[in-house]
């Protein structure tokens, strides 16, 4: 049976009613920058598990992040490990700096995870890829995980508002910015 489905079961001469439950999809928010804040919100009123993880304890707080279900302070390389990055996880790198993201990313590139999300420009994003490729590391998985800017997301459009600068994700995987 899969997630969610319910019905009633024959085994053996008994008739039994017979619902899947899981557990909540994961949101690992790597950088606790000021943006991660309401995506946070967000992926709670989702139903999704949250942890972000930050190397700096000034801003890895419950006072930025009251509904966080976990909040880590350390080296986020080394923190991410502790979680299954497995299809149902999702991967946001919002700390904006490379000494955080590329551990983080060559780990994530080495597992099944589901989603791989960046704050970055464009720019940013070619940059990441070209030096994932200089590394040796450029697959057909990194090319379709290490996604590229958030403001070049599918379908993105530039609300009229003071929000406007606000990232938006696309799935990786996806082609380009306009794949849908």
């Amino acid at each position: 049976m899969t997630l969610g489905t319910s019905r009633t079961l024959l085994a053996e001469g008994t008739r039994a009613f017979v619902e899947v439950f899981a557990p909540s999809a994961l949101l690992l928010v790597v950088g606790a920058s000021h943006v991660s804040m309401p995506m946070v919100d967000l992926a709670r009123v989702l139903g999704y598990r949250t942890v972000v993880i930050d190397g700096r304890p000034r801003f890895a707080t419950r006072e930025r992040f009251p509904q966080v279900d976990e909040l880590k302070i350390g080296i986020p390389s080394e923190l991410v490990s502790a979680y299954p990055l497995v299809p149902s996880t999702a991967l946001v790198l919002m700390a904006h700096d490379y000494k955080y993201d590329l551990p983080v990313l060559h780990k994530a590139l080495a597992t099944d995870v589901g989603y791989i999300g960046m704050l970055g420009s464009s720019r940013r994003g070619a940059a990441i890829l070209k030096l994932l490729a200089e590394e040796g590391r450029a697959t057909p998985r990194s090319s379709a995980s290490a996604c590229r800017s958030a403001s070049t997301s599918a379908r993105a459009r530039r609300p009229r508002s003071p929000w406007r600068s606000w990232p938006r994700f696309r799935p990786c995987g996806a082609a380009g910015p306009a794949s849908r």
